[in-house]
C-alpha cells in the first residue's frame, strides 16, 4: 500500500510599483534594484517567485521549481520602464488577482499615497503576509513608521535597510 501526500512549496509575489509621476528616475532605478536584490536572495529551488508589474500591460513572470531561472527575472527587471499610460489601480488589481496563490508578498512602492495605502490594507485584510518597502528620495523626510511594518527607505540608505531584513 502506498500513501501519497500533496507536495507543497511556498510561492511568493514580488510586486514592483512602476507608476512614478512624482518619483525621480533615481528613485525608480533604486526600486528596480531592490526588486533585483530580492530576486537574487530568495531561494527558488524549493519555491516559486512571481514578479508582478505593469507596463504597457500587466505582467507576471514566474521563476523557480524548474520553470525559469532567477536570471530570467533579472533580465526582465533590466528592461522595466516607468509606466505612464496606466494607473496604480492596474497593479493593485494584478496583485489581488494572484494573492490567493501566494504564501507572502513583497511590495516595492514609489509613494505612500491613498491608493497604495488602500492596496496594502486590502491585502492585509485578505490575510496575506506582507513586506512593504516604500523607496523615497535621499533628502526627503521619512513619514512616521506605518502600522503593519511598512518600511520607508531613502535611496541612499537602501543597502543598510536591506541588510536589516
Amino acid at each position: 500500500m502506498r500513501e501519497f501526500e500533496d507536495e507543497y512549496f511556498p510561492r511568493y509575489a514580488l510586486a514592483l510599483d512602476t507608476f512614478a509621476p512624482q518619483a525621480s528616475e533615481e528613485v525608480f532605478e533604486e526600486a528596480v534594484s531592490v526588486a533585483a536584490s530580492f530576486v537574487c536572495t530568495l531561494d527558488t529551488k524549493e519555491s516559486l517567485l512571481d514578479l508582478l508589474f505593469v507596463g504597457p500591460q500587466a505582467y507576471c513572470f514566474t521563476s523557480g521549481r524548474g520553470i525559469a531561472q532567477p536570471q530570467r527575472l533579472l533580465e526582465v527587471l533590466a528592461a522595466v520602464q516607468p509606466c505612464e499610460r496606466q494607473t496604480f489601480a492596474e497593479l493593485d488589481l494584478l496583485v489581488r488577482s494572484r494573492i490567493r496563490d501566494v504564501s507572502a508578498c513583497i511590495c516595492i512602492l514609489l509613494d505612500w499615497d491613498e491608493p497604495r495605502q488602500q492596496c496594502v490594507r486590502r491585502l492585509r485584510g485578505m490575510g496575506t503576509e506582507l513586506l512593504v518597502l516604500v523607496v523615497c528620495p535621499p533628502d526627503s523626510p521619512l513619514p512616521e513608521p506605518a502600522a503593519g511594518g511598512v518600511r520607508f527607505v531613502r535611496t541612499d540608505e537602501v543597502a543598510k535597510e536591506l541588510a536589516r531584513l
